[in-house]
């Protein structure tokens, strides 16, 4: 049930969240927007993930993912974070790999707004347009 997982390999189409991320980009007048995914596998459906993830795919680990993620960091001088709330078991396992991604860009990591509970950053969809840029303390 649901939508396929599948690897996103280039911009299909400037969806709702990106038209979100550009009005963003514009109140903090940022010079462009590179968006990367967290996870390069498109699933609209967390439980998804989850059951490829149980099923011993790795759903973090691509080297196009990686790729994109280092042209970001040669690019960019802040990275502002907002994947959301992952449910399930498959979004503990990045953590590492979080840290990889993350790692390039120092203390110049950012989110929009408040974090979640989980210590997630909220997903652009879910915040008003004038939350603030704040710093990204990853909860652990």
């Amino acid at each position: 049930a649901g939508v396929p997982l599948r690897l996103r390999t280039r911009a299909d189409r400037v969806d709702n969240t990106v038209t979100r991320c550009i009005g963003y980009g514009r109140r903090e007048r940022a010079g462009g927007l590179i968006v990367c995914n967290r996870a390069p596998y498109i699933a609209t459906d967390q439980d998804l993930l989850e059951r490829q993830f149980c099923a011993g795919i790795d759903v973090f680990a691509h080297e196009s993912n990686r790729v994109a993620w280092q042209v970001a960091a040669a690019l960019s001088s802040v990275l502002v974070v907002a994947w959301g709330t992952p449910r399930g078991s498959w979004w503990k396992s990045a953590k590492k790999y979080e840290q990889e991604l993350l790692e390039p860009f120092g203390a110049n990591v950012y989110s929009i707004g408040l974090l979640a509970k989980s210590g997630a950053p909220k997903h652009p969809l879910y915040l008003k347009a004038d939350a603030p840029l704040l710093p990204f303390k990853r909860i652990l």
